[in-house]
Parts: structure tokens; C-alpha cells; sequence
């Protein structure tokens, strides 16, 4: 019963961007159904405004991303009975397979296929995901998942409830889902390049001293603030907005959020196995100034948690995930997983496992 109310508790808005060549659809899927969408042309170029458009229209971190036939090469493997396939194996083969090479992004999952099993595996092209990668990166959105539109379709009639409806937990041959993960390197004069795309990582950020140029200091700072300018003015100029559009109904009035702890509601439950680790958190979260009587705890549905997710209630302020994970970084993992829906009875929900 616990297990099934915390499940409850997490349905929340996802965000999926249905990627085509030189365009992209975005939607807002709420309980299974979609709710709003816009659709947006895409270049290079512009590729980081338009990502940033998404976050603030569709109020999001993190986004899961549909491939449409054209920007993903597939593959259905057939399986002989009583043969034992890996990755490593699979990536050996995909090399005849796929007419690019395609590095460490891709994925695949082993599903049943009339009285046998097939492996599913997929991979974006290259040039064109590198982009996306790159973008998000610079836009600081986060990738939570990729699929090709034609694997989602096997599970349903509409890809894009489908992805947004999938799990991301599970054994790598058993879960097709493929997250992104961007390290970030500065420059001498500050540019951002983001570097090959991974399976099932999180996404991490490399800081670098920044050099500090002397020889003629002057004069290069007075034209990088002078060419800054003018590149702001022309790419202002020629922005384009992101309209959405309800498909059913208006996406839900966000609640504002609280200006105190004291105002936040919690429940906190032990993924640990390790006897009063929620009660621990539920001290430091008084530490915070959450008031006691707001604070529930109890068991989670398992003890196999590694880290602490963390669930944030729709309309609470970026801010609230932003200091627990600062509090928790120096022994725990944190994931900030789907947030809570708007009605939920607790402001946050965390799962506290192992330590690291």
C-alpha cells in the first residue's frame, strides 16, 4: 500500500521533445495524457536558444527525447534459443549494422517476440545528436532519456505518451533508455564544449581555472565586450518565440512557492535498511527549519537504494532541491527524480539508500 501511494505521489509533468532533422515537436504529458505542445524549427546555430525556450515555457530541468526515424539508425536482432547475448557482443556486431560509427551512444533492451526473444538496439546518428548533446549542455538541460519513436510505438499507439510514461530503473538488457551524459570543458577564453554522450549516467560538470590573458589585455576585452553586444543585438533580432498550445486542458496553475522551511511539508523514507537513517535526515531537515510535525517518516518499498532521490512538489522553488543537495553531496548520490504533482499531499518526498 505504501508503495503503491509513493508511486502515486510521483506522477508529475514530463517534458518530451519528439527530434526531427530540422525540427522539433514538444510536448507536456501529464497522468498519460498530453496536455500542451509546441513545435519549433532548429538549427545549429540556434539550437541552444531554443532549448533554453523550452525550460522557461514548459517549466522544465530535464527533458526525454523522441527520435524520429530520420536521426536514429535501428536494428532488431534476432535471438537463438538458449543464447547468451552482452553488450560487449552486440557492439561488435553493430559495427556491420550501422553505417556510422556511433562511440558509446546507443542502446538496447531483450524483449519477447512470438515464442522467442529479440534485442531492440538503437543509435542517433551521430552528427545530428552530437549537436543536441552540445546544446542542452550550453542550455543546461538535462537529457533524462532517449528513444527512437519507432521502439516507443511497440509499447503504444502514441510514442510520445509511451516515453513518458516509461521507467528509467531496471537492468541494462531489460530497460531500452539511454541518458546523457555531458562533461563540460572551459576554455582559455571561456567557450564550452561538450564531449561524447554515455549510457545511464548522470550528468556531471568539470570546472577549469580559467587562463587570464595579460599581453594586450585591454584591447581584447574592449572588442569581446564590443562584438558581444552587436551578436546580442542580431541574435535578439532574430529570435523566435515558442507558442504552446493546450491539446486538452490549460497545464495546471503552479502553486507559489513557500518563503520558509517552516512551510514545507516532508515524508522521508528508508531505502537504506539501516535502522534510523530517516530519522537522520529528518534532523537535518529540522536543522533546515522544516517544523517537526510536518515531518513523516517510515520505510521505503525496498532497501536496494543507492543514494538519496529527492521529489520535489510542482511549483516549489528550484531552490528547495538546490540545498538539499548541497547538504547531502558529501556522502550521498542525490537524484532529483519526476516531481510531485501539484495536489500531492507533501511539499517533498526523499528515499535515503546507501552512502556512498
Amino acid at each position: 500500500m505504501e508503495s503503491e501511494t509513493r508511486q502515486n505521489e510521483y506522477m508529475s509533468k514530463v517534458v518530451v521533445v519528439h527530434l526531427k532533422r530540422n525540427s522539433m515537436e514538444v510536448y507536456g504529458v501529464v497522468s498519460g495524457e498530453k496536455v500542451t505542445t509546441a513545435e519549433v524549427e532548429w538549427t545549429e546555430k540556434n539550437l541552444v536558444e531554443k532549448f533554453k525556450l523550452v525550460k522557461e515555457k514548459f517549466e522544465t530541468k530535464k527533458v526525454r527525447i523522441l527520435l524520429a526515424d530520420g536521426v536514429s539508425y535501428l536494428w532488431v536482432r534476432p535471438i537463438k534459443k538458449d543464447e547468451e547475448i552482452t553488450r560487449k557482443q552486440l557492439e561488435k556486431e553493430m559495427e556491420s549494422e550501422f553505417p556510422d560509427a556511433v562511440g558509446s551512444m546507443w542502446d538496447y533492451a531483450i524483449v519477447d517476440e512470438g515464442e522467442g526473444k529479440v534485442a531492440l538496439v538503437f543509435a542517433p546518428v551521430k552528427e545530428i545528436f552530437d549537436q543536441v548533446a552540445e546544446a542542452a549542455s550550453k542550455a543546461k538541460l538535462v537529457i533524462e532519456d532517449v528513444e527512437p519513436e519507432r521502439f516507443a510505438r511497440r509499447r503504444g499507439d502514441d510514442p510520445v505518451v509511451e516515453i513518458a510514461k516509461k521507467k528509467l530503473k531496471g537492468k541494462d538488457e531489460d530497460v531500452l533508455s539511454m541518458k546523457v551524459e555531458i562533461v563540460e570543458t572551459v576554455d582559455s577564453v571561456g567557450s564550452v564544449d561538450a564531449v561524447d554522450s554515455v549510457n545511464s549516467a548522470k550528468v556531471k560538470t568539470r570546472d577549469i581555472n580559467k587562463i587570464l590573458m595579460i599581453v594586450g589585455g585591454v584591447i581584447i576585452l574592449i572588442g569581446l565586450i564590443v562584438g558581444g553586444i552587436l551578436v546580442s543585438r542580431s541574435a535578439t533580432s532574430e529570435s523566435e518565440e515558442i507558442v504552446i498550445t493546450p491539446i486538452a486542458t490549460a497545464t495546471p496553475e503552479l502553486t507559489p512557492k513557500p518563503t520558509e522551511w517552516s512551510e514545507v511539508s516532508m515524508q522521508i523514507l528508508n531505502g537504506s535498511g539501516v535502522t534510523g537513517r530517516a530519522g537522520e535526515i529528518a534532523d537535518l531537515m529540522m536543522e533546515f527549519g522544516v517544523e517537526e510535525d510536518k515531518i513523516e517518516t517510515g520505510n521505503a518499498d525496498n532497501y536496494d537504494y543507492d543514494g538519496v532521490e529527492v521529489a520535489v512538489r510542482e511549483g516549489l522553488g528550484e531552490d528547495v532541491y538546490d540545498q538539499i543537495e548541497e547538504a547531502f553531496l558529501d556522502e550521498y548520490d542525490v537524484i532529483e527524480i519526476d516531481g510531485l504533482d501539484k495536489d500531492s499531499k507533501y511539499d517533498v518526498v526523499i528515499v535515503v539508500g546507501q552512502k556512498n
